[in-house]
């Protein structure tokens, strides 16, 4: 097989990636999955089901969808299928994970099928591949609670437990661990992802980080790539680039046994311009001072959130592994360090 330079992949031409798929079975531990079946066709629900508006509109309630059908499958088999069927129908397709997307990405006037992965959840440890499993409709909260409860690891994905894995991996995955761990990407050793090729034809293809694999540019585009670009994502699997060995405890970060969790609050009302601008000028300038893996505040992440003046406040959520050399006390007077930097 000819392998498919990045510059063909980014073009538009990713379907061309030829190989068949061979699929291992997760071990260990798998969670979240619904009973399988062996049926090729995914269960469908057309505009007259009950079920069919609940499924047509995402978090977004703005955007709301008009499909044909909704093809909601439990295999990679069934994704396959579904696609197949629609491309050669000629009809256009888009892919729902954890429905959080606030644009109208799924739910577009020209979307005439929505494959939704809510029924393929399922999270495992892999021990053939040495590395855990997520299918692409799992959560944020239902990986990192399995990954936790079972193995004592996680990875450093976003802080809102109803996200999809599906569409947080491929544009890069950052959240409250990313200054101590990095991205969810960097974790990212192998995608499962159904292609389409030139002729036409629906198949799925595993594509790992390993610098023999054919298929590797394939992975590296969905680390970072943004979803749906290049194929409908049905599993990926994660592990540390320096992890060795096979105990699954290792093969991951572990969490923060605990942490500290403070929010500042400015109240609109009393933020004119001048001040405002302070305050985003001086949380910028202190993210960048502290930027370095040597900084005693490597633990600490801070989101400034400037809501709506509805809202009433602009919030700044801060978080602080309690293990960190030099992590500052927990009493209010002493946390978060610095508080007049802030603004």
């Amino acid at each position: 097989m000819t392998p498919v330079s990045r510059r063909r992949l980014l073009t538009g031409t990713a379907a061309a990636v030829g190989a068949t798929a061979l699929v291992g079975p997760a071990e260990a531990v798998a969670s979240g999955s619904p009973a399988r079946t062996r049926q090729i066709r995914a269960l469908t629900v057309a505009p007259t089901d009950v079920r069919y508006s609940g499924l047509t509109s995402g978090q977004n309630q703005l955007f709301s969808s008009r499909p044909e059908a909704i093809r909601l499958p439990n295999s990679t088999a069934q994704v396959v299928a579904a696609v197949q069927e629609a491309v050669t129908a000629g009809k256009r397709i888009s892919v729902r994970g954890g429905g959080h997307c606030y644009e109208n990405f799924v739910d577009h006037p020209d979307v005439k099928v929505i494959i939704d992965m809510s029924a393929m959840r399922a999270v495992a440890h892999d021990a053939r591949m040495r590395a855990f499993s997520v299918e692409g409709g799992a959560t944020l909260g239902e990986m990192y609670q399995v990954m936790f409860r079972q193995w004592g690891v996680t990875l450093p994905g976003g802080a809102c437990y109803s996200v999809g894995v599906g569409g947080h991996v491929t544009g890069g995955g950052y959240g409250n661990l990313s200054r101590l761990h990095g991205l969810v990407v960097d974790y990212l050793y192998a995608v499962e992802v159904v292609v389409v090729d030139p002729d036409g034809r629906a198949r799925s293809v595993i594509a790992t980080r390993e610098a023999d694999d054919p298929n590797r540019d394939l992975w590296w585009a969905h680390t970072g790539g943004g979803g749906g670009t290049f194929g409908v994502v049905t599993r990926y699997w994660f592990r540390s680039p320096t992890a060795t060995g096979t105990d699954p405890s290792t093969l991951l970060p572990a969490p923060p046994s605990d942490v500290l969790v403070t929010w500042l609050q400015w109240p609109w009302s009393r933020l004119n311009e001048a001040a405002f601008t302070r305050l985003i000028h001086n949380y910028g300038l202190w993210n960048e001072q502290n930027s370095s893996p040597t900084s005693p505040y490597t633990g600490l992440t801070a989101r400034l959130e400037p809501g709506p003046k509805t809202a009433g406040s602009v919030l700044l959520a801060v978080q602080m592994d309690t293990a960190v050399p030099n992590a500052p006390g927990s009493s209010p007077t002493s946390w978060p360090p610095s508080t007049t930097a802030w603004g």
